[in-house]
């Protein structure tokens, strides 16, 4: 059962729920639960229910009041965030138990160091550009910020950041000259070089973000503020990185190269030749091959806010969408392969190949074909061949068996994920990542009372750098083309129609039509 959860002045959230039988009054308590969890550092706040919508099936949307605990009262908060990114960033009251919320860092996260949680985006700003930080967070943060606030809002609020105020309080009252340079040496030239160094870090790997406002924002900086502070050294290394020949970005520093944009159609086509020409080994290790010059330029950019699925995605995500057009042309091929064979003695054999196919890219780690194939022949149009599977060798079926139970579904793909958990070199399954990424983002609020939910950024920086582990440690380097084989698998350009497919399919094997009657 899912529950979707309005609260009224929070952002709603979801909650997956095992069993159906519950009364009203246990999932009341359940949200109550879960409630007073995400917003642990607020104190207990109860909730009144207003109203239940229910679903077909057993999905609810459950809406609530809140009767205690909050701030009550009308208006925009500081904490809000149309709010925060116009408040400057020196005007962030002092640190509490509500803003920032730190916690220990979720499993799989490549830090052991304790995580934000919640924060407001001065608060979390003023932390990242401390000296010293968690490197992890601050990747973190550059890699997933597009998801709650601008590039430009990022700038502005970096360059107010730089020009450290003098420290307020008793303990700063008598700025003595040991005082005052203790505040210009120890405070406010590590964090002016700590905003620096991470300026440098956003342009060298997300130089798309500065659009030509930003452009001259970052100049007007980089000439005069930077040199007024004495960092003049700084200054050039930070123009440099935005102008390298002092007139121009590097041409180079672009997020795919041009020819990323080629549509597989476009590819060098061979002439039609047969599967059963070429060897199992062959065919695996050139899907892989293909597969692995597309998987390896994805980059961090596409894989947020699910850039792949809004209308703009071979802009937004080219490299994610030539990944998921090859993966459907080789499912559409394997279907094709199959039907495309008259006789059921073909059709076996043309299947068998596959499996042993399938065999071969598991030797391989190859999984985002595996899936590919796999999702070949179990397309409707092959999934009904009855005779066609009941007539496979015991060993060709029993190896497909044992194939299928690694990719299985269950448990939310268990097998397949711990078996990848041990691979060094591997190509893993983009959809489950997507998958991920999208229960991630529709399933956790950006906002969590008006602050940034940046656990939520941790989860998908994970996911994320799943990715990026296997572009960085896989080594393919053993495999080489094969002229022939490429050639033969680009000469299926275009996908053909399920409904042909189909008519194929019933035309190898008609509805209960009996073994000895096909040919």
């Amino acid at each position: 059962m899912r529950l979707f959860v309005r609260v009224k002045g929070t952002s709603p959230f979801l909650l997956n729920i095992d069993g159906s039988n519950y009364t009203i009054e246990q999932l009341v308590d359940f949200v109550q639960n879960c409630y007073n969890e995400l917003y642990d550092y607020r104190g207990v706040t109860n909730l009144t229910l207003l109203r239940v919508c229910s679903f077909r099936g057993e999905d609810k949307v459950l809406f609530f009041d809140k009767e205690g605990g909050d701030d009550g009262e009308g208006g925009a908060r500081p904490t809000d965030p149309s709010v925060q990114e116009y408040i400057p960033i020196y005007s962030e009251p002092e640190e509490s138990a509500r803003n920032p919320v730190c916690a220990a860092p979720p499993p799989g996260t490549l830090t052991q160091n304790f995580v934000i949680k919640v924060a407001s985006l001065n608060r979390l700003l003023l932390m990242l550009t401390s000296p010293d930080y968690d490197n992890y967070m601050i990747d973190v943060f550059f890699n997933t910020y597009r998801t709650f606030t601008s590039p430009r809002v990022v700038l502005e609020k970096l360059i107010q950041r730089f020009s450290v105020p003098y420290p307020e309080g008793p303990d700063w009252a008598t700025r003595t000259p040991f005082q005052y340079q203790f505040f210009l040496s120890s405070i406010k030239l590590p964090i002016q070089v700590t905003i620096c160094k991470l300026m440098q870090r956003w342009i060298e790997n997300y130089l798309f973000d500065f659009d030509a406002d930003m452009v001259e924002i970052f100049k007007d900086f980089v000439q005069y503020a930077l040199p007024a502070a004495g960092h003049i050294g700084l200054a050039n290394t930070l123009y440099k990185s935005m102008f390298p020949d002092s007139s121009c970005p590097n041409p180079n520093r672009i997020l795919v190269s041009k020819k990323d944009f080629l549509s597989i159609s476009e590819f060098p086509m061979g002439k039609r030749r047969s599967l059963l020409e070429f060897s199992d080994r062959d065919i695996a290790e050139q899907l892989t091959l293909m597969d692995w010059e597309l998987y390896k330029e994805i980059r961090f950019v596409e894989l947020i806010g699910q850039c792949w699925n809004k209308e703009e995605k071979r802009f937004r995500a080219p490299n994610v969408m030539l990944c998921i057009e090859r993966f459907n042309i080789i499912s559409n091929w394997v279907s094709f392969c199959i039907l495309n064979e008259e006789t059921l003695r073909a059709r076996i054999k043309v299947f068998s190949r596959f499996v042993q196919i399938l065999d071969r890219l598991r030797e391989l780690n190859s999984f985002n074909m595996i899936f590919a194939v796999n999702s070949g022949l179990n397309q409707i149009a092959v999934h009904r061949l009855k005779h066609t599977h009941g007539s496979l060798k015991p060993d060709v079926a029993f190896l497909h068996k044992d194939i299928l139970k690694l990719i299985a579904t269950d448990a939310n793909f268990r097998s397949y994920r711990e078996y990848l958990s041990g691979c060094t070199t591997a190509i893993p399954y983009l959809g489950v990542c997507l998958k991920d990424l999208t229960f991630i983002e529709d399933g956790n609020p950006k906002f969590l009372d008006g602050m940034v939910n940046f656990m939520r950024c941790i989860h998908i920086y994970n996911v994320q750098y799943f990715i990026r582990r296997f572009q960085l440690s896989s080594d393919y380097s053993h495999l080489t083309g094969n002229r022939e084989v490429i050639a033969y698998l680009n000469s299926f350009r275009e996908p053909v129609d399920e409904r042909k497919l189909y008519a194929m399919s019933l035309k190898r094997e008609p509805r209960n039509v009996t073994k000895d009657k096909l040919k």
